[in-house]
């Protein structure tokens, strides 16, 4: 039986279409999901990566059981248009 202490982790995405990964100190992605994602996790470091479309973000975020609750930021997508913009 595992003894390590356990919480819960809320990640919150920038909109309902980001894919989010909580992924744990050795590399593995240990939970996954689209918009929001919840996890029973271990207390460690993990990192919060956020995908929407071909754009990438990640945070290092430290679980210790203090907070379970992270909103995660949107990766810089860059804007693409067929119409040229004023100025571009």
């Amino acid at each position: 039986m595992n003894s390590e202490p356990v919480t819960t982790v809320r990640l919150q995405g920038p909109s309902s279409l980001a894919e989010l990964f909580l992924i744990n100190g050795h590399y593995e992605v240990v939970a996954r999901g689209v918009g929001f994602l919840e996890a029973h996790v271990p207390l460690g470091v993990y990192f919060a990566k956020t995908k929407v479309g071909d754009s990438e973000t990640q945070e290092t975020i430290l679980v210790d059981g203090s907070r379970t609750e992270w909103s995660i930021a949107a990766p810089e997508a860059p804007l693409t248009t067929p119409v040229p913009l004023q100025g571009q």
